[in-house]
């Protein structure tokens, strides 16, 4: 294992990670300064938390907008939002959109500057001083250990989800050092997922388990332990599990990055970390959300205020008892108990709020981020069951007839008999969002419509038809008066119970080829949360569960109907070797810039309007480029495929 010792001068002032941080104070701190009091010490913590990006930030992390479900049009100010960089063909290792590897390489305006390796500098150091702070309780300084460690392998991971196997920074070095000086080689992946899953060890035997409301967003036992099953899931997975297209993908001295021999074994050590991770999350209170008013609704009512109540809780929710195993409360752009994501959905992705006049309103609702017809399609049918499967619409489905609309409705047949986390994510034209201080608020998006493309007055308007219900709430609003918007702030899921669960089952067919009891429980926990009948009743109708790739094909559609719109997909489809799949392809969208508002202008298919066509390839923009400026000064690294 190549590896590298960090220590820190200073903690940089970065944007807060969560909303119970306090920054370190302008000024140059010295080492003794950061570790002079308890309260010091604290600070000195908080301000690691800073260099985790905002994974579902706007700016901040693009993997919300690179599963391919989510979209921003094309027409400017808005189009150059960096995520496109990875579509389009904009990310190279002489340009790169993205500073986590390190902020003086991120070259292309808009980049995004989290240091990551500086932050892992900084928590080894803070690892190395806590002790020494005076009159600090030991017990506390243990759990400050565990949150530390837990950042090391956090912070870790995310370099590894965004450029591949990485180096491996184990311990401090002296003074001033920084990682791309020192010359030494990248880890294979399985040496960094170890390393990772190690740090997560370390994290879950000193943290708590809970976390009280002003501490929300910070580290768990809970949360390592579920962090550390999804990296072995990732680690089992095709993409670094025996992929032979990854043959050349080598350091200097020939060592493989990635393994070249599957492994199934992979597959049980992900199950074993699962299951440690899911009875130790439920014996300490954690389970599907479900919303305690809703027991009088009918399945697929309750189902629907089930999952759309999910992710509108308040920042001062308890995580205890709820399925959120970590999750964050902050705002990355003014350090404040908010969220920038918050403000993303509920302002950018909802349809404006008229008061009478048509045209561009700047302080109206200000759509421009969308769902696409990717993500309306992720959500399976009433009966449970992907569209492709689905007796009732596959035909259909295939010959992109669900389009044409039933006589006597007004909306596309795609829009009915649809899982109920559909209607809980999804507003479609003719369709219902609740947000703006209503419950019932109908949306018409055709062209010159209220809700639609009225020309160029709209520079704000939906390009795929389609606008978010997950993640806005009713209080999610347009003061017509004072000209001002309000947003409802909410914690953002990093990882949730209902995804151990489905990883649980697909962790059980890749290790047994089949579902047990077990597997088959889990998957019908979250089905009957959000108002489906059991896998295997859905499943009857299509003629029984599949073998084989199908229900391998099956459980991909359970993950991603579950997490979709979440910043989940992307990792998924690339774990699983399918992003390009998804993700190269022009998209196909409704024609919302039809000269005429009429149903069957509306809905036709158009390819999606975008600045450039999609280079979108595999192996390449699996990973980003390693900046050519920081292989100049360590020639032991090498670049990732394709660049």
């Amino acid at each position: 294992m190549k590896k590298i010792l960090l220590t820190l001068t200073l903690i940089p002032l970065m944007a807060v990670s969560c909303n119970f941080l306090d920054v370190v104070p302008e000024d140059t701190a010295t080492v003794s300064d950061l570790y002079s009091s308890p309260m010091q010490a604290e600070r000195t913590l908080n301000s690691v938390y800073g260099f985790f990006p905002h994974h579902l930030g706007y700016h901040t992390y693009p993997d919300f907008f690179l599963g391919g479900e989510a979209v921003s049009f094309y027409s400017n100010p808005v189009r150059w939002a960096i995520w496109k960089a990875m579509l389009h063909g904009y990310e190279s290792s002489n340009s790169t959109y993205y500073g986590f590897w390190s902020t003086d390489t991120a070259t292309q305006p808009g980049a995004m500057k989290y240091d990551l390796y500086k932050g892992i500098r900084n928590a080894w150091t803070f690892i190395n001083n806590v002790d020494k702070v005076p009159g600090l309780d030991p017990a506390k300084a243990e759990v400050y250990k565990g949150e530390a460690y837990f950042l090391i392998g956090l912070l870790h991971w995310v370099l590894m989800e965004h450029y591949g196997p990485i180096v491996i920074v184990d311990h401090e070095i002296s003074m001033n050092e920084q990682v791309s000086k020192i010359l030494v080689q990248r880890s294979s992946w399985d040496e960094c997922s170890e390393f990772v899953c190690k740090m997560f060890d370390e994290a879950a035997s000193r943290l708590p388990a809970h976390r009280e409301d002003k501490e929300v967003g910070r580290a768990t036992s809970v949360a390592a332990k579920a962090i550390k099953a999804s990296v072995l899931v990732y680690t089992a997975s095709p993409l670094v599990n025996g992929n032979t297209d990854l043959a050349d993908f080598i350091n200097f001295d020939e060592t493989p990055l990635i393994s070249q021999t599957y492994d199934k074994d992979k597959w049980k050590k992900a199950l074993d970390a699962l299951t440690d991770a899911i009875d130790f999350a439920e014996k300490e209170g954690y389970h599907l959300y479900e919303d305690p008013s809703g027991s009088s609704l009918s399945t697929k009512e309750r189902g629907r205020n089930n999952y759309y109540k999910l992710f509108i809780q308040p920042m001062t929710d308890n995580g205890s008892k709820c399925e959120y195993l970590w999750s964050s409360a902050y705002d990355d752009r003014t350090n404040t108990p908010k969220g920038y994501f918050n403000y993303i959905i509920q302002r950018l992705g909802t349809p404006r709020a008229w008061d009478g006049a048509k045209g561009t309103d700047l302080d109206n609702f200000r759509p421009q981020n969308v769902p696409t017809m990717q993500a309306v399609c992720t959500f399976l049918t009433e009966d449970g069951l992907p569209l492709w499967a689905d007796p009732k619409t596959k035909d259909e489905y295939a010959a992109n007839k669900l389009l044409t609309i039933a006589p006597g409705d007004s909306t596309a047949r795609l829009h009915r008999g649809r899982d109920p986390r559909f209607y809980a994510s999804i507003v479609y034209d003719r369709g219902n969002i609740i947000y703006n201080g209503k419950e019932k608020n109908t949306i018409r998006t055709r062209a010159g419509e209220y809700h639609g493309y009225c020309g160029s007055r709209t520079l704000y308007h939906s390009c795929t038809g389609y606008y978010f219900q997950k993640f806005v709430s009713i209080s999610s609003q347009f003061d017509q008066t004072n000209r001002s918007f309000k947003p409802v702030y909410f914690r953002v899921p990093f990882l949730r119970l209902a995804e151990l669960y489905l990883n649980y089952a697909e962790a059980y067919f890749e290790l047994n080829g089949s579902l047990d009891a077990k597997s088959l429980s889990y998957i019908d926990k979250v089905r009957s949360r959000s108002g489906l009948q059991s896998f295997s009743d859905s499943w009857a109708l299509a003629g029984g569960i599949p073998s084989g790739d199908k229900l391998r094909e099956a459980l991909h559609a359970e993950i991603s109907a579950e997490v979709c719109l979440e910043g989940r997909s992307y990792d998924n489809y690339r774990r699983w070797k399918v992003a390009h799949k998804y993700l190269q392809d022009t998209p196909m969208e409704l024609n919302v810039y039809a000269e005429d508002s009429s149903a069957e202008s509306f809905y036709t298919l158009v390819p999606l309007k975008e600045v450039a066509p999609r280079s979108f390839t595999y192996p390449k923009n699996y990973w980003y480029a390693i900046p050519i400026t920081e292989m100049k000064i360590n020639y032991k690294l090498v670049q990732n495929p394709g660049y």
